[in-house]
């Protein structure tokens, strides 16, 4: 018999449809799990055939759980509690995910081991696994039935990976109420329940249980967080799939300017003399703005400013690495040491950008260059750049000057100087309508729905911005942000560069 623990978080329904709901309530109470084993055996036994509702098909929040499971990367390993016919387990591993599936049912899992090979019978609060084994734990229409729901979810909790996510989709209150429901949940007490066993919700909303039916299920996603150190690789992916989904035209943020102060004044740049406030990004201003970027994807802690300036850059990249999302800095390299370029390459940093403008920037890209040649397996994981801009007609002398050999000059890229939107003084051109309308058309930002966040946290259409002029929020609004082609001014002036894809 299972003891119940006195300090669970347990509750039962206190009104019950029928006699046989009243007794399988006493029955899970009681924790007798011979007796709830042998009950569940025989409605198997008159019941064989595949339920209607366990079709994927059918069922919205199957076909969310597969969706967001799909969207990690991968490929993962999934187990599924209470796994019953495991539509959803088989449906994972035509998709190469690693699935296991546990049920109390015998009959169930005899029946389809064939196709999922680590099937096993028990029961949520005893899971016959291995402590840290599963990225992803799954429990669809299981803790309305559970004996123990501390204890279940404990279970979840032990089996899963630090950073690990769980998925849970239940009835809504008495909604499709059945003789075997124990419990009744709303969304707040399923939320406090799965809380109270320490796991973090992203998300937790009202789902139709079958196509067409109005929502009387509760769809939840928690992540296991165990320190602050907890890998969120996962839980990064699962809740930026999660936004995009509520908010299907959701921007994505390219990156942050951590300052816009720089150590130059360089005369093609308009950070020396941009009226805009100067300063630096916060804590807060930075964790949001990576919530907004893509699992993957580039996130350049640049725009105006040197970035080597901020004193939390290290922090802030091993953040963004920590979350699976690929760090870039874009320096010109005058502060830039070994011990410095050693520890940003620690935390993960993945594209470097150093711009000659000074003998100090082709020392240190000199520096990189060597690091890059005497350790090869580096380049597998860092894509490093020289930007020689076309007005620099000193950069051949500083190479010879600093010694930088033709060998290590195989990262040097030569690039047209642009005229950052018109907004460097005495360079502000007013192009033909035809010719803006074709860089509009191509606009890295508005092509690819993205956007730009200023140290301050005001989110600009573009990186070329310096003077705020398209302006299109602030990050706390960044789900109801949208771009506004019609409204941008600087396009006007946006000379041929690699953000609109034009070089003529």
């Amino acid at each position: 018999m299972l003891e119940l623990r006195t300090d669970s978080v347990n509750f039962y329904r206190s009104e019950y449809c029928d006699d046989l709901n009243r007794r399988i309530v006493e029955l899970c109470r009681s924790g007798d799990r011979v007796r709830l084993r042998d009950y569940i055996r025989r409605q198997d036994d008159a019941h064989p055939e595949l339920y209607a509702d366990e079709r994927i098909e059918n069922r919205p929040g199957m076909q969310l759980v597969k969706e967001l499971v799909d969207a990690l990367p991968g490929p993962v390993s999934v187990i599924d509690v209470a796994c019953g016919s495991a539509e959803l387990l088989k449906a994972l591993q035509r998709s190469g995910h690693r699935v296991t599936g546990v049920d109390a049912s015998p009959v169930r899992v005899a029946r389809h081991r064939r196709e999922i090979t680590d099937l096993h019978e028990g029961f949520a609060e005893e899971l016959p696994l291995a402590p840290a084994t599963a990225d992803v734990a799954i429990a669809l229409e299981c803790l309305e039935h559970v004996m123990d729901l501390d204890r279940a979810l404990r279970e979840m909790a032990r089996v899963l990976r630090p950073g690990g996510a769980l998925l849970v989709t239940v009835p809504l209150g008495s909604a499709a109420d059945g003789p075997n429901h124990v419990r009744h949940f709303t969304v707040e007490s399923l939320r406090q329940a799965v809380e109270h066993r320490g796991f973090h919700v992203l998300l937790a909303c009202t789902i139709p249980y079958l196509h067409g039916e109005p929502d009387n299920n509760v769809f939840l996603a928690a992540v296991k967080l165990v320190d602050e150190r907890t890998p969120l690789v996962l839980s990064h992916a699962l809740n930026y799939k999660l936004l995009k989904l509520i908010t299907p035209d959701l921007m994505t943020v390219s990156g942050i300017e951590l300052t816009n102060l720089c150590n130059l004044r360089c005369r093609q740049c308009p950070t020396p003399f941009t009226r805009a406030a100067t300063g630096y990004a916060d804590d807060r201003t930075v964790a949001q703005a990576l919530d907004y970027a893509a699992p993957g994807q580039l996130f350049s802690y640049h725009r105006l400013g040197e970035p080597l300036l901020h004193p939390q850059l290290l922090r802030y990249v091993q953040w963004a690495a920590d979350r699976g999302v690929h760090p870039l800095i874009s320096t010109n390299g005058v502060l830039l040491t070994e011990e410095i370029f050693l520890k940003l390459l620690d935390a993960g940093l993945r594209n470097l950008q150093i711009t000659l403008h000074t003998t100090a920037s082709t020392k240190a890209y000199g520096l990189v260059a060597r690091h890059l040649l005497a350790h090869p397996e580096v380049q597998d994981r860092l894509t490093f750049v020289g930007n020689v801009l076309s007005h620099y007609d000193k950069v051949p002398e500083w190479l010879d000057a600093c010694g930088i050999t033709a060998e290590e000059r195989r990262w040097l890229r030569y690039v047209q100087t642009h005229n950052w939107a018109g907004n460097v003084p005495g360079r502000r051109v007013a192009f033909p309508d035809d010719v803006v309308e074709r860089r509009v058309r191509n606009c890295y930002f508005i092509t690819g729905n993205r956007a730009s966040i200023r140290w301050d946290g005001t989110v600009v259409a573009c990186c070329f911005d310096s003077e705020n002029e398209n302006v299109i929020g602030r990050l706390e609004d960044f789900a109801t942000l949208r771009h506004r082609p019609a409204d941008y001014r600087l396009c006007r002036y946006c000379d041929a560069n690699w953000a609109n894809g034009d070089t003529a």
